[in-house]
Formats: C-alpha cells, sequence, structure tokens
C-alpha cells in the first residue's frame, strides 16, 4: 500500500522503511488515483418525525484531513495519506452531503437542507470531524469520530450536543478495503446522529 509521508525522517530510515515494507512513497507517474464517496444512510417508512426544518452546516475538518487526501495514522501523533487514492471532493463537502441525505432519506424533519441553500429553517446541525482516517497499530483500523451540535436558530441555543465515534478493524489493507471500512465506519457514525436527533427533537 503506497501513502506518502507528512512526517520529516531520516533518509537512510526511510529507505530502510521502505525496503521493509514494500511500500513506495511516491505514486507511480502516470496513474491517476482511485477516486472514492461517501454513502448515505438507507431511508425508513417513518413519517416526518418533527414538524420543525433543519439545516446542515459544513462540517468542521481537522486540519491535517480537511482536504481530498485519504488519511492514515502510523503512530500516534503522525499522520500520513495515502499516495494511490483520494476523496471524490474535499472531505468536508462529502460529509455534509451523506448527513444531509441521510436525514432527507429518514424523513426526520419536514425539510432537510444546506446553510447554502437559502432555506429558512429552525434548527441547524452542526459537525465537528475529528477523526476520519486509517489507525494502523495495532491493527489498521477506519475511525471515525463527529462532534454534533443541534443549534435553535431563533436564539442561537444549543439544544442538545454530543461526540459519537465508531471504529472496523481492516482485514487487509488495500485500496477497496479502505474505502469500504471508512465508508461503512460513517454510515455507522450517522445512523446514531440521525437516534440521537430523534432523541433531541422528542425531549
Amino acid at each position: 500500500m503506497k501513502r506518502s509521508l507528512m512526517t520529516i525522517i531520516p533518509a537512510s530510515s526511510a529507505i530502510l522503511a521502505i525496503l521493509l515494507s514494500g511500500c513506495s512513497i511516491i505514486p507511480n507517474p502516470g496513474e491517476s488515483p482511485k477516486r472514492f464517496t461517501l454513502e448515505a444512510v438507507a431511508g425508513t417508512s417513518e413519517k416526518n418525525f418533527s414538524k420543525q426544518k433543519i439545516m446542515v452546516d459544513m462540517p468542521v475538518i481537522y486540519p491535517p484531513i480537511d482536504s481530498q487526501r485519504v488519511g492514515v495514522v502510523p503512530a500516534a501523533n503522525q499522520i500520513d495519506y495515502y499516495a494511490d487514492c483520494e476523496w471524490g471532493d474535499r472531505l468536508g463537502v462529502l460529509i455534509q452531503d451523506s448527513l444531509t441525505y441521510s436525514l432527507q432519506n429518514n424523513r426526520i424533519f419536514t425539510v432537510v437542507s444546506r446553510t447554502n441553500e437559502g432555506v429558512v429553517s429552525d434548527l441547524l446541525l452542526k459537525t465537528n470531524v475529528r477523526k476520519f482516517f486509517v489507525v494502523q497499530h495495532p491493527q489498521p483500523t477506519a475511525t471515525v469520530q463527529y462532534y454534533v451540535q443541534l443549534i435553535q436558530l431563533s436564539d442561537r441555543q444549543v439544544l442538545a450536543q454530543t461526540t459519537l465515534e465508531t471504529s472496523i478493524p481492516l482485514h487487509e489493507e488495500k485500496l477497496e478495503e479502505i474505502s469500504s471500512k471508512l465508508n461503512q465506519a460513517n454510515l455507522e457514525t450517522t445512523t446514531k446522529i440521525l437516534n440521537w436527533l430523534r432523541e433531541a427533537v422528542h425531549r
């Protein structure tokens, strides 16, 4: 599995690491990286749970992964990137779309929109993406963590807030497995957000 390194290491150590792992830190010339997207949680037959309208804000992303690059954590306090794959758009855009479509599919609110669509809404869903990468040790694991807030727009009051996380082990560190498990971790975390919103609007 190729990855580009963000950390600075001595040249001799880098050469040794490449020889031992069989990985290149530079993608092969002429090869286009594979591009991946995120799915939305499938809908249900339930009627609208709340008569309120909600907007989904553009997520705030942990800066090292606020791009199209697919992050990998080889050790504590390090962040690298896979060199032969990337997201189809900036990660924040994909997550906002996934959350928006998931809410629309599940009909929890009468109207679901994005903040840039100009729809007057009652509530705002703010998301802070703290983790969205593969942690390599002790076992490669797709890890997603969101801190979410539900805000009442009339007075900017925070009605509810929580942190939700999902970790899914990889069978092998291959491109399709990486994208599949990160997508699955996003779907499971988004499902937790949907359930949390149902409880929050029912209070």
